[in-house]
């Protein structure tokens, strides 16, 4: 089952369009330091590589006040990637 089918059209358009003008880890930085994330997406491949260079997700300066966020929604793709499988979470910011 295709993991739209567990997204509102809001979510959707939010998660295919939106995310990826800010991607990256130091631009992920900048939008917590602001105050300007309520909610994240995460989309994970059980893919196991090596090498360099790793990026973290979140990268930079410690930031001010911890970012909290709590799941809200995850999707798990079995046939996706080959048949290896992916999950499409969704996390909200705490207190938001």
């Amino acid at each position: 089952m295709a993991c739209t089918n567990y997204l509102s059209p809001l979510d959707y358009q939010f998660a295919t369009n939106k995310v990826r003008e800010c991607e990256g880890a130091p631009a992920l930085h900048t939008l917590l330091s602001a105050g300007r994330l309520n909610t994240l997406f995460v989309n994970t491949v059980r893919r196991l590589i090596a090498g360099e260079p790793f990026t973290p997700l979140l990268q930079g300066t410690t930031l001010p006040l911890p970012a909290g966020f709590r799941l809200s929604s995850l999707c798990y793709d079995a046939a996706a990637v080959d048949g290896v499988g992916q999950t499409f979470a969704r996390y909200d910011r705490m207190g938001s």
